[in-house]
């Protein structure tokens, strides 16, 4: 017996090019309700900080950036991130090279 399809069979709205192009702002990451923060994963975290998401990862794994690993990925803040950035810039002692 076949059954009818209950969704749309039209493309989904973030095809992977769409979602490829997607650039999300910081009022896009903020929690609406003052909650949960939505967590970025490593191409868009490396999107925001504007670095490669390999560099990224070996940064992460190295424990220089804030996030956090979920299984076998590795998530961000996009506020912890900005702070990070802040803090190194601040920071009297530090070079303007990432380390």
């Amino acid at each position: 017996m076949f059954v009818q399809p209950t969704h749309s069979t039209a493309a989904h709205p973030l095809t992977p090019s769409a979602a490829a192009a997607y650039q999300p702002s910081l009022s896009d990451l903020e929690a609406e309700d003052g909650g949960f923060e939505r967590l970025l994963g490593v191409p868009e975290a490396a999107e925001l900080l504007r670095v490669h998401p390999k560099t990224l990862q070996a940064m992460a794994r190295a424990g220089t950036v804030p996030c956090i690993r979920m299984g076998k990925y590795w998530r961000f803040r996009a506020s912890s991130l900005d702070e990070w950035v802040r803090n190194r810039l601040e920071s009297d002692n530090q070079s303007r090279r990432v380390q």
